[in-house]
């Protein structure tokens, strides 16, 4: 049987050698803006995601959005594993955007969740135990004390209003404060610093 030999000559193998690189060139050069800006893109995700605290459009909630001054006073004047206290309405995500734990074992207090007498005396009594500097109550107090009397009776007994937040198309956040906190005025708002320039996370 006759051999048969593929042969191509160096003339051949230089001009398509030539024709790939500007081929690959002109990809490069089609894909280049697209991958500037997804590089832009991921650079600002990056930074977003490194913020302790979300801006704008970032905010989840009305009632989120007004308690940006507490989350910025609890980053600076009560320690990571102090814990917040909220009656009313169900807001987890103020405990992501505080970086703080729940106090008493529940993300919130109002009647129907956890709201029998055994949990609320369960409540409190983790309560005594954790280091609890910031109260948030988001109804009537007089409606609190109703629906949950045991709870209730432990911020009366141990805490103080200091201040009210207003949210926008909402009744306002009561914020109470140890009732013999020994802190330092924060220069920010005026309330109760019990640890200053401690770190938010």
């Amino acid at each position: 049987m006759p051999r048969v030999v593929l042969g191509v000559g160096r003339g051949q193998l230089a001009r398509d050698h030539v024709h790939l690189r500007l081929g690959l060139a002109d990809r490069d050069a089609r894909l280049q803006p697209a991958d500037q800006a997804q590089r832009v893109e991921a650079s600002h995700l990056r930074l977003r995601l490194a913020r302790a605290m979300p801006e704008d459009e970032q905010v989840p909630s009305r009632h989120a959005a007004a308690m940006m001054p507490l989350f910025d006073y609890l980053g600076r004047c009560t320690l990571p594993t102090d814990r917040m206290l909220l009656t009313g309405n169900l807001m987890p995500e103020a405990f992501v955007l505080a970086h703080r734990g729940f106090a008493g074992g529940h993300p919130a207090y109002f009647s129907g969740y956890y709201s029998g007498q055994d949990d609320q005396f369960r409540a409190v009594e983790r309560m005594r135990h954790e280091s609890v500097p910031v109260v948030v109550v988001s109804e009537d107090f007089e409606h609190f004390r109703a629906t949950m009397p045991i709870v209730a009776a432990f911020v009366e007994e141990n805490y103080v209003k200091g201040a009210d937040i207003e949210v926008e198309r909402n009744p306002p956040l009561a914020v109470y404060f140890p009732r013999f906190a020994a802190g330092t005025p924060d220069p920010a708002t005026g309330w109760p610093c019990l640890h200053p320039n401690v770190s938010r996370r």
